[in-house]
């Protein structure tokens, strides 16, 4: 008896050993399969010029195409010597070398191994002399090469541009004591006098301020701040008068850096002149950066602190779960559990330098279950982790169960981060079959992200020529013919990957118009009625507009006899129609515009962004909860990072497309395939507009105060030599050409086209509804502008002064001054028909 208890009393003993050893093991398993994201590991390279350390920028793990990295700029002088910083933080610095390149990367200029170097506590410097081999006032490419201890090399790029003096320090030094003086507890006097306050700015914002704000705003009014780092100086743009400068650094709120932090950064751009300086445009926003705690968890409320009222934000069916972003985190709250997790973030309290602060990046919520586990998108610049030092796009899956996070794919990308970005933000959804789509570079990528493959659905999209859904499910494109000779448009839901085809008449063309939420709409223009005007724009007039639901059902139809619809505007559930009419005169007439309202009841979300007013913080940003959260049993949590083993990339064979860039104060702010869309836009921003080749299209510049062509020799119409064959003919023999485009032009061809046929050489610039301010630029490289005012009346403009535009009027045969405003009002009437080129050399 007493032996049977024994040998039961064993078993069980060994049972219990055998469940502990078991639990032992997985548990050791299961921390072996998951981590904490690994922290940042690349150095950090800086100019340092006049005695500011400048053009931070942040290493890369292969080569990039040079083309595309239009970060910053850095000035030198003509003796050509080039001071760099490198903070190696705790990764020693094995080798290091440079290259000087042609701004494409096309041609090597010189490079060679850096072996004098100067330490220091904070880093390592060196200085060299570049060779004789670069011309004045052109940009290179300059790059840092470093090997570190592991053979890894890794790249940093800037540009340069030569001159003897862009006089940086006197800019710069304006600059940093107009910044110090907003910290200083001064009356602000030595700022005031450069200030613009007007009533267009409210100052009850602290998010965004402005050169029109009030004294008291520019100078932080009651709000108690403190910085925390220095301002990172990058120049965006400079030339021997302006430059284009951003101040980046951290804040800490009300004195208590441990808990309220924010980002801010100040954009100026300034003139110099000899007597004083100017300053042209002054921009400053602070970001506070949530962190969740029992203090800004209360209530029913989130309290995100001053910002952006745009916060991405999506929730699970009823709203229990929802996922949102704030200044580059992910966060998530489950009310039924109470439980709030940082999904994801390059940054944390504890682990704050330049490098995870950099913000190019962006993420974006793709999916949330009702049991709140998320499918999110990271692309751009990544900072940390594996994939630190590369370009591309990341989709993680975030299992709230499990609470770990695990990358499912990432798609490297060649180009800039800003690039990427930019073509990212147009379009990013993925359905629940786990098929991503995206656009890039002019293709709709369908790409199945359980299989690692991928398919191009479209290819030869414009921007301007598709629309896609609020929600991303629904996009909508030309199928047959160009945007405004369409036969048939195709209708795709991203969900399921259903297309449906809509056609036009045999006698019409067919155009989408936009979503109203997942509604389209489209119009239909008969081929007899459009009208290609002399400069070769189309005036597209659609006699009918049709809503259709996803179904393919007619909701609307908007038809009105002898009135036609040239576009819309969409704004919640309005639809506002432009519109214009026939006239006795045959010619079309705008008229008021017609409002179509939605009989939809919008769906709102469950919980939602709201803005309260505080005394001292001003406006700030909050989540409004369906259900209050409880403090006494909230959890607070962050998950792991799941270690997976295999190969999980996907390269994308991407080709090239002609498209012009616009980069502004903040970088590149819009890629388009339109020379006047993107001039128009970099005028409003004080920017500049390069191609596919590098080359400058277009750039914002004060030194435009006068030129004359005095190459050209005018003549006088006749029957036989219309205004606009003679404007053609003196721009082609500008360039060495003789012509009678005459012949050309009674063939039916428009003015652009007969330019392209004939300046191959160059570079054809429409300026369509620009501004006569947009083509000084031009005129002062010596190039002419076409300002075409009808089919029987063109100039060229050749010239301009403070008060003065010259032009060729080839109708009195001369060339004479015409006042600055009158000739505005007439191009403007005209509808601001501008074309000209740009020499490629």
């Amino acid at each position: 008896m007493k032996k049977a208890w024994i040998k039961k009393l064993a078993a069980v003993l060994i049972f219990l050993a055998s469940i502990f050893i078991a639990d032992q093991i997985m548990n050791r398993e299961n921390a072996e399969m998951t981590r904490e994201m690994p922290k940042a590991a690349f150095p950090v390279v800086s100019v340092v010029s006049d005695g500011y350390k400048i053009n931070r920028m942040y290493g890369y793990k292969s080569k990039r195409e040079e083309l595309y990295l239009k970060n910053n700029i850095t000035p030198i002088k003509n003796n050509r010597e080039i001071m760099i910083s490198i903070k190696e933080y705790d990764q020693p610095v094995e080798k290091i070398a440079y290259e000087v390149r042609s701004i494409d990367g096309e041609r090597l200029v010189e490079g060679s191994d850096i072996s004098v170097v100067q330490k220091t506590k904070e880093d390592i410097r060196f200085s060299l002399q570049l060779k004789d081999l670069t011309r004045e006032e052109q940009e290179y490419t300059f790059i840092v090469i470093l090997t570190m201890k592991n053979g890894e090399k890794i790249y940093y790029y800037t540009r340069f541009i030569e001159k003897e003096n862009y006089y940086l320090k006197e800019k710069l030094d304006y600059i940093l004591s107009f910044h110090e003086t907003t910290f200083s507890d001064s009356e602000g006097d030595e700022i005031k006098k450069y200030l613009e306050s007007n009533s267009s700015q409210s100052n009850t914002d602290f998010h965004k301020v402005t050169i029109n704000s009030s004294l008291k705003q520019v100078m932080w009014d009651q709000l108690p701040i403190k910085k925390i780092t220095e301002p990172a100086i990058e120049i965006k743009e400079i030339d021997e008068s302006t430059a284009m400068v951003l101040l980046n650094y951290m804040v800490a709120i009300n004195n208590r850096p441990q808990e309220e932090y924010g980002f801010v950064q100040e954009y100026y751009r300034v003139r110099y002149t000899p007597n004083r300086m100017y300053l042209l445009n002054y921009e400053r926003t602070l970001d506070q950066i949530f962190w969740p705690s029992k203090e800004s968890l209360g209530n029913d409320k989130i309290t995100l602190g001053i910002g952006s009222e745009e916060v991405q934000m999506m929730e699970s069916e009823g709203g229990t779960n929802l996922a949102f972003v704030n200044e580059k985190r992910l966060f998530s709250y489950g009310s039924n559990d109470n439980k709030f997790t940082e999904i994801f973030s390059f940054y944390q309290k504890e682990d704050m330098d330049e490098r995870t602060l950099n913000r190019n990046f962006d993420i974006k919520i793709l999916n949330i279950e009702d049991s709140g586990s998320i499918t999110f998108g990271v692309y751009g610049y990544m900072n940390r982790g594996q994939h630190e030092g590369e370009v591309g796009l990341a989709v993680y899956y975030f299992d709230y169960t499990a609470n770990t996070t695990e990358e499912l794919i990432f798609i490297p990308y060649e180009k800039s981060e800003q690039i990427l970005r930019n073509e990212i933000n147009n379009l990013l959804y993925m359905n629940m079959e786990n098929h991503l789509f995206f656009i890039l570079e002019g293709q709709l990528y369908d790409v199945n992200v359980s299989e690692k493959s991928y398919t191009v659905v479209i290819e030869g999209l414009r921007k301007g020529g598709y629309t896609i859904s609020t929600s991303g499910r629904m996009i909508c494109w030309p199928a047959m013919g160009e945007v405004d000779s369409a036969s048939m448009l195709r209708w795709m839901n991203l969900s399921n990957g259903s297309v449906m085809e809509l056609k036009a008449g045999y006698d019409e063309y067919i155009k989408v118009l936009g979503f109203m939420e997942e509604d389209l709409i489209y119009g239909l223009a008969k081929k007899t009625e459009i009208r290609k005007e002399v400069k070769g724009n189309l005036l597209y007039p659609m006699y009918k507009v049709i809503i259709k639901n996803t179904e393919g059902k007619n909701l609307k139809e908007y038809k009105k006899e002898g009135i036609y619809v040239t576009n819309c505007r969409i704004s919640a559930n309005q639809i506002t129609l432009e519109r214009i009419q026939m006239e006795e005169d045959n010619n079309y007439h705008q008229i008021i515009g017609d409002q179509i309202a939605s009989n939809d009841i919008e769906k709102g979300n469950v919980n939602i962004i709201s803005t309260i007013n505080q005394e001292i913080y001003k406006k700030m940003v909050q989540i409004v909860l369906k259900n209050t959260i409880n403090p006494a049993t909230l959890k607070i949590m962050n998950p792991k990072e799941v270690i997976y083993e295999g190969e999980r990339q996907l390269a994308l064979e991407i080709g090239k497309e002609s498209r012009f860039y616009v980069y502004g104060p903040k970088g590149l702010d819009m890629v388009s395939h339109f020379s006047s869309e993107a001039v128009l836009r970099a005028l409003e921003l004080s920017g500049t507009v390069i191609d596919e080749e590098g080359a400058y299209i277009w750039k914002k510049g004060t030194k435009y105060t006068k030129n004359q062509i005095m190459a050209v020799t005018p003549k006088k119409a006749d029957q036989e030599t219309s205004p606009l064959a003679l404007c053609l003919d003196t721009m082609l023999s500008l360039e060495g050409i003789s012509k009678k485009t005459q012949v050309e032009l009674d063939k039916g061809e428009d003015a652009k086209a007969v330019l392209e046929k004939n300046l191959r050489e160059h570079k054809i610039i429409d300026l369509w509804d620009g501004s006569l301010d947009s083509v000084y630029y031009y005129i002062d490289q010596d190039i002419p502008v076409l300002g075409i005012i009808s089919e029987k009346e063109a100039y060229l403009i050749v010239g301009f002064n403070e008060q003065n535009v010259v032009l060729m009027d080839p109708m009195k045969g001369t060339v004479e001054k015409k006042g600055k405003n009158d000739s505005a009002e007439m191009f403007k009437n005209a509808g601001n028909q501008f074309i000209t080129y740009i020499r490629k050399k």
